[in-house]
This record gives C-alpha cells, structure tokens and sequence, in this order.
C-alpha cells in the first residue's frame, strides 16, 4: 500500500511537470511559432506580454534574423519606460512613424544618435559592438566605460573599433556580454533578434544588478592615469639637427603619440592624456596646469639633447622617494635596451630644475632620448623603425614601472 501510494505521488509530479511543460510550449507557439527552438525564448515571451517587442505581421518573429536599429531602438526605449519624443527625431528622413518616438527618446537621453545629420541609419542592421555600447549607454555608464581602460580576454579585440572597445570590455566585465564559444566577439556582426531580446530581457529585469556590478567595477579599477608632454612645437622647434635638419619637435610628438596609443591599447588600468597631439605651443605652465587639473599619476616630458654629447639621460626634480623610484626603474629599462642593442651610451640618472618637473604635483621625468648634433644618434632619429624602437621603449618603461598588467591578445 505504501508502494502504491509513492507511485501516485510521483504520477502526479510527473504529470505537473508535463503539464507545465506543454503550458510553456503552448505560450511560445500562441505568440510566434517560429521561437520554440530559441535559446531567448521566454525573454521574447515576457517583453512580448508588457509591450516591448512584437513580431512581424506574418505572425512570426524571426529570432535568427538580423535586427535594424530601428527595431531596436523601440525596443531599448521600452525597457527603459521613456516616454515617446518623436519631435527629437523629426530631423531623420529616414525613421519611420513606428519608430520616431523612441528614436527621439533615445536621441534625447543621449543613447544613440545618427550616422548623419538628417540620417539615423533606421533600416541599417544594428552591429554587436554598436548594441554593447548602446546597453552601456542605457544603464548610464558611458563616461565611467570611456575612463576606464579594462582587459577584454576577447581573441578578436584588436578589431573591434576604437569608439566600442572600451564599452564592450565595460559590458563583458559586468557580466553583459559574452563572447562566442570558440573566444571571438565577432563586432561587426549583424546583432541577432533574439540576441537583442536576450539581453534586453536581463537589463529590463536585473538592472539593478548590473549597477552594483558596474559601481563595483569602477571602484576597484581606478586606471593610473599618465601624463605625456611632447617637447617644444609650434613656433619653438627646440633642438635642429645639422647633420640631416631634424627637429626636435617633430619627432617629440610622434614619439609620444605612438608611445600613448601602444599604452592604452596594449595594457589595461591606463589613461593617457598628452599636452598636444599637434604642432603646437603650449606655455610651460599650460602643460603643468593641463597635468595638474586632471590629477594625473605620473608626467612624463619628451625630449631630444643637443650641445655635444652621445646617448640617453633622464631628468627628475628633488628626491621625494616615489619620483626618484619611478626614474630608476624607467630609466634603467631605456637605457639598457639602447646600450645592449645599440651601443648607445647611458649618460645617467639627473635631477634638474626644469619648469615642468618643478611644478607638477605629480612624480615627473624628462627624458632626453639621444643627441640631435651627434651623428651616429641623428641617423638613428631620422629612421622611422628606430623613432617607433623608441616609443615602445618608452611606453614598457611606464608600464613596468606601474606594474600596469599586459592585455590578452596582445
């Protein structure tokens, strides 16, 4: 008797569980009969019952089909609950009435914007890099993901596009994002309907977690933040060489702006800002008050020697403990690389009292990379394998000095 009442109970649990089961099924086939087999199946059913997503007017939602930045910004909007601003998106020729209410609510709350002026790309299918920065911009993390300089272990990072990488790595690394099985992002597919579905789902439902996720993140990833000033520019040429008229300008500022890009692009917890990008002057105490303002960690000033001499020199200002640690450890590793592969000479460790190292708040150095009036060190300057030898000399140092952490895939 006991037997045959345990075998009822489990007939019963099993035919609940059945009947649960067909009840799902009969619900995903009531909205589209094409999503039964979707992995985002009942995130499509639960956005379909508030309204968010609908299908198309045959009935069936095509959950493998490519997405159109129209469909998604409906989409995006509805589960951000903004209310509809079509007057915001009356400048696009190209967003269609179902659509220019969100797309105006979005333009709005400055989460996406057109590819031009009077186009926003309605009916252009919706990227996987550009859906990431999209849903980082929703949840109001665009600023913080800019500022931060993450590791993305993604093995086709380096050609996701330099205004996604870092949204992307903000996504992936608050549990947003995957990427595919086999360790790819794939950026410029085309982002799947169901793809979409599946991660608005989990904003509309979990935001609350992904802002702990995120506010957590950007406490404990705080990015060192480095300072590189290209010498001189502008109408100050600083040193010209006699032997072949190089300037000193010239090559300062390609050197610093290639060792910048190789910093933030081949490490992570870094941010580089420099005192010019161009062939311009800014006053010493522009570059000082540029450096200072944005509370930057470390200054780094770029330069080339003339007046007799062969080989590299470093400068700092005082002896506070971190500037002269920092100098050593940045100036060993220079100076042994130019003497083992080069011959040059390393003409030491020095303190001076130089403008921009005095009145940086930061630890600062000044770097003399070579002699513009010496033969040997000028052939080196004018080849431009040797000026790009240099910048990644000078952005290892920095890196190992601050224990900055090698990206994957890199």
């Amino acid at each position: 008797m006991r037997i045959k009442k345990s075998h009822n109970r489990y007939l019963v649990i099993i035919l609940l569980l059945l009947f649960l089961s067909s009840l799902f099924c009969g619900q995903a086939q009531a909205y589209y009969p094409d999503i039964g087999n979707s992995t985002a199946k009942y995130a499509i059913i639960a956005l379909s019952d508030v309204g968010i997503i609908k299908g198309h007017k045959d009935g069936t939602f095509k959950p493998n089909n490519p997405i159109t930045r129209a469909e998604f910004a409906v989409i995006l909007a509805g589960i951000l609950n903004l209310p509809d601003q079509p007057e915001k998106a009356k400048h696009f020729r190209d967003v269609h009435s179902w659509a220019r209410g969100a797309v105006g609510a979005l333009v709005n709350a400055n989460i996406v914007a057109g590819k031009e002026a009077t186009f926003f790309g309605a009916d252009d299918y919706l990227t996987r890099e550009d859906m990431a920065v999209f849903f980082v911009r929703a949840l109001g993390y665009q600023q913080q993901a800019e500022s931060l300089n993450l590791n993305l272990p993604l093995k086709d990072v380096r050609y996701i596009s330099n205004y996604a990488v870092r949204h992307v790595a903000f996504a992936y690394n608050i549990g947003l994002i995957n990427g595919y099985t086999n360790g790819h992002f794939g950026p410029r597919d085309l982002s799947k309907r169901e793809q979409v579905a599946h991660l608005a789902y989990q904003v509309y439902k979990k935001r609350a977690d992904y802002t702990n996720a995120a506010n957590n993140l950007i406490k404990n990833h705080q990015p060192v933040k480095i300072f590189i000033d290209p010498g001189h520019g502008g109408s100050d040429a600083g040193a010209v060489s006699p032997i072949n008229k190089i300037k000193e300008k010239d090559i300062a500022l390609e050197i610093s702006l290639i060792a910048a890009e190789i910093l933030e692009r081949e490490y992570a917890g870094v941010v580089v800002r420099l005192s010019r990008t161009t062939d311009v002057y800014p006053t010493l105490s522009e570059r000082v008050a540029m450096a200072n303002n944005w509370s930057a960690d470390y200054f780094v000033s770029i330069h080339h020697n003339a007046g007799g001499g062969t080989g590299f020199e470093s400068y700092r200002y005082g002896n506070n403990q971190q500037t002269v640690d920092l100098q050593r450890q940045i100036h060993t590793h220079i100076a042994t690389h130019l003497q083992n592969s080069y011959g040059l000479r390393d003409r030491g460790m020095k303190t001076a009292n130089f403008y921009v190292l005095r009145y940086t708040s930061m630890p600062a150095i000044l770097l003399e990379l070579l002699f513009l009036d010496h033969a040997y060190d000028a052939s080196l300057l004018q080849q431009k394998s040797f000026r790009q030898y240099l910048a990644h000399l000078v952005a290892e140092a920095i890196a190992k000095a601050h224990g900055l952490e090698k990206k994957q895939y890199y």
